[in-house]
């Protein structure tokens, strides 16, 4: 049976028939913040303008694709740069929306995939951060994405996008099990990748809290986790020329040994 196919691995943890699946976000979206409170967006807005000012980026309009809830995008913009942010999930952009509707500088939240951006062309950078980009299924799709993307740019324009290495998914997330409670909720996560496929599951089990155990969402994400140098080349192939593939958060070379790398890419 195909990975995709195979029933949740999270099935251990709890009887099937209290479990009611939902897509992707759906569920997960109002305790996300909490479940990502890990993450150092300041430290991610502050190395993307720093990798873009070594490329000649000197502000202008920057659209964030797959924004999630807003948080990179409320640390990013400041008196030279201005932002928008588009995301597939309708409940995640409703929070990104609500979080940011009074703050400077952010042109507005909308509901998009990064396929189809529903975006006017125009802007000076694209970004799309936090493995979003994991989330295609074939090289194919990453072609529709960087062509998109080349659509929305000026000339000169920039795109940052960032992957997981096969690595980062082998030591971090191959058995990762998580258990917590944000707010009202409480939440299971069990993460695993099948090296053979390249697949990356991480399924969500969330529930009010103290009753996870007889009513329960289910969201299974996968992503697909892929050579660097397939990466490349499918890059090499877009629209874009590459500026520089960079080690996560430092000015080293990015390669299979990081556990994340970030592409500098442009528009001719």
């Amino acid at each position: 049976m195909s990975p995709e196919l195979q029933e949740p691995r999270i099935f251990q943890f709890l009887r099937p028939e209290v479990v009611e699946r939902v897509a992707p976000y759906q569920a997960l979206a109002e305790i996300y913040d909490h479940v990502m409170r890990h993450v150092n967006y300041r430290r991610w807005a502050s190395y993307v303008k720093k990798i873009a000012r070594g490329a000649g980026f000197r502000g202008g309009r920057v659209l964030d694709v797959a924004c999630g809830t807003g948080n990179f995008l409320g640390e990013f913009v400041g008196r030279d740069r201005v932002a928008a942010g588009c995301d597939y999930s309708l409940p995640m952009v409703a929070i990104a929306a609500h979080k940011l509707r009074r703050k400077k500088g952010v042109l507005g939240c909308w509901a998009a995939d990064m396929r189809r951006l529903a975006a006017r062309s125009g802007w000076d950078m694209v970004v799309c951060l936090y493995d979003s980009i994991n989330y295609l299924p074939d090289l194919a799709e990453y072609r529709k994405f960087f062509v998109e993307a080349a659509e929305v740019l000026r000339s000169g324009g920039l795109l940052v996008f960032d992957v997981c290495t096969i690595q980062n998914s082998v030591i971090n997330f191959d058995g990762y099990r998580e258990r917590g409670f944000a707010k009202d909720k409480e939440y299971v996560r069990y993460s695993y990748f099948d090296r053979y496929t390249g697949l990356q599951v991480n399924e969500f089990l969330i529930g009010e809290k103290g009753q996870l155990e007889r009513k329960a969402a289910l969201e299974v994400h996968r992503q697909w986790i892929r050579p660097l140098e397939d990466i490349t080349a499918a890059v090499q192939r877009s629209p874009f020329e590459i500026v520089q593939i960079y080690d996560g958060f430092t000015n080293k070379p990015g390669s299979e040994a990081s556990w994340r790398v970030h592409y500098l890419c442009r528009k001719p």
